[in-house]
């Protein structure tokens, strides 16, 4: 009937209304967050980016972890020990740290591009995270995922 539509109009609009309050008052903790990291930098002689990664931490916020040496080292050192084994006879990561460790004290890692082999461990993180799924279980796991997250919305 005709007032249901507008009660749903009224809801859909106060609903409409509230949502754009949260949005702004998030909008003004971020350039208040921001401002403090700038009077922290300043304040204590250190890079923003750093302010605001300390802040970040405080708050709980935690992106993925970024590319860095180690984590290219021993990506690539995996990825070479593990492509010719099979399922059962694959390195741990535990063995696969102590071998790039081991390797690195042998100076065998001086002459490696730093630049290049973080780039390829992100290129690498970005396939997994948005290619193609190579299993029917993956697969399963991201439908039921993504079928949560409708159902909860």
């Amino acid at each position: 009937s005709h007032a249901e539509r507008e009660t749903k109009e009224v809801a859909h609009a106060l609903k409409q209304e509230k949502k754009k309050e949260l949005q702004d008052a998030i909008d003004s903790f971020l350039v208040h967050r921001e401002a403090f990291a700038t009077e922290l930098a300043a304040k204590f002689s250190i890079n923003v980016e750093k302010a605001r990664e300390l802040l970040n931490r405080a708050f709980g916020v935690k992106k993925m972890q970024s590319e860095n040496m180690w984590n290219a080292l021993v990506s690539r050192c995996g990825k070479e020990l593990n492509e010719d084994c099979s399922e059962g006879n694959r390195y741990s990561l535990a063995e696969i740290q102590t071998i790039v460790r081991e390797e690195k004290e042998n100076g065998l890692h001086d002459d490696v591009d730093q630049e290049k082999l973080c780039k390829e461990l992100k290129d690498s993180r970005e396939v997994k995270s948005k290619g193609a799924r190579s299993s029917n279980l993956a697969a399963s796991v991201d439908y039921n995922g993504t079928a949560r997250r409708i159902t909860t919305e």
